[in-house]
């Protein structure tokens, strides 16, 4: 990230509702959405991890089907791959019980218990996921339900932002064909709402970020200014 990006923030043009658009909004969130959403969390929940790591083991049939769904075309066994309930459930059915174990640890970027007692495991990424991204993503997800089956977890991606403006409804190709939009992957108000277990979360959120960059605003242009 440059001086650039930064003074782009700083003088981000506004739209007609008053929101900023992805260019200024978009470095705000981004930038330590992890520990913020973490803290959002531990108010809402009262507890929070980042990071935090799942670990555990998996049969080999296991590992084997869960890395066939993930890197396959768009549908495995008959099943749309971001039907991730159905699929775990035909790829655990199908697995031949082996004496031998794969130890799996996968990285939360947040985890939270919420106040009706699901597990929540996010990991952040940034709205236009590559393809190989995404197939992680997945992968990542069904490794997670496996590590924890049969006790219900809820495994997803958490986007702090939408790449475009705040008006337009986040579509991206890698995401739309791999992760199930709102189950397993949560997008700006979507996100921040959930995890503040509130409809005004992300309201408040993007006050608080103009609120801070209005104030700031002529120190931190000065420091970027300055800066060699």
């Amino acid at each position: 990230m440059t001086r650039q990006d930064y003074l782009s923030l700083l003088s981000g043009p506004r739209l007609a509702n008053k929101e900023t658009n992805g260019s200024s909004l978009a470095l705000t969130l981004w930038m330590g959405a992890a520990q913020v959403a973490a803290d959002i969390a531990v108010v809402a929940h009262g507890n929070a991890s980042t990071p935090y790591f799942v670990s555990g083991s998996i049969s080999p049939g296991v590992s084997t089907g869960i890395d066939d769904a993930s890197l396959g075309p768009r549908t495995f066994r008959g099943r749309r791959l971001t039907d991730a309930d159905g699929t775990l459930a035909g790829i655990l059915a199908s697995a031949i019980p082996s004496g031998s174990h794969e130890r799996v640890c996968e990285r939360d970027d947040i985890y939270f218990v919420a106040r009706n007692g699901l597990e929540n495991h996010v990991e952040i990424r940034s709205p236009r996921l590559s393809y190989e991204q995404a197939r992680a993503a997945k992968r990542r997800i069904l490794r997670i339900h496996s590590v924890m089956a049969p006790k219900p977890v809820h495994a997803f991606v958490g986007i702090a932002y939408r790449p475009s403006a705040e008006t337009d409804e986040y579509e991206w190709r890698s995401t739309r064909r791999f992760l199930d939009r709102g189950n397993e992957v949560k997008v700006a108000p979507d996100f921040w709402n959930y995890v503040g277990a509130s409809a005004d979360v992300y309201d408040q959120l993007v006050a608080c970020c103009l609120e801070v960059v209005a104030y700031r605003q002529p120190e931190l242009r000065r420091l970027l200014l300055d800066a060699k």
